[in-house]
């Protein structure tokens, strides 16, 4: 008895041995018996074993999971928060840009129209005949593209330029 408690615990297998179990079946001698008889609760302690490893790896894995979860819609969240600043920057640098054209476009205008009033506005009988043809070609010019408005109290008469 003591000899099959020591083989029992020298095959990993603790707790007490069942006196009764080692009568049935074939003779202790018998090395395969003796392996079918001490592998029953090494397999069952295995099984244990790999039960509660495959509930702790459910667990972690599901907690994990969550956390994945989590760390995702902060990172997604993030995200576009920065395309929304990205988005804004844009409208917004093509908004000034828009500006800046109507500002430039508004200014070309004011020199045009400050040119031609000066060309209109010039006393033409103290110039020499060239620039005289000049400015009056200029005029011209002007008027063809610019067709003037007259307004008698409520009345708005258009002048066809000669």
């Amino acid at each position: 008895m003591v000899d099959l408690r020591h083989t029992l615990h020298k095959d990993g297998v603790e707790g007490p041995v069942d006196p009764a179990g080692a009568s049935t079946g074939r003779p202790i001698g018998n090395k395969k018996a003796k392996a079918e008889r001490n592998a029953a609760p090494v397999l069952a302690a295995m099984d244990a074993s790999l039960e509660k490893m495959i509930t702790s790896f459910s667990v972690e894995n599901k907690e994990d999971a969550d956390r994945a979860v989590v760390m995702w819609k902060i990172i997604l969240d993030k995200q576009d928060m920065q395309i929304e600043l990205e988005r804004e920057k844009v409208e917004a640098a093509t908004h000034a840009a828009a500006m800046q054209a109507t500002n430039e476009a508004t200014q070309l205008s004011l020199a045009k129209m400050s040119q031609e009033s000066k060309i209109l506005m010039a006393d033409m009988e103290k110039m020499d005949p060239l620039t005289r043809a000049w400015h009056e070609m200029y005029r011209e010019r002007i008027d063809q593209e610019l067709p003037l408005v007259l307004t008698d109290d409520e009345e708005v008469i258009e002048v066809e330029p000669p």
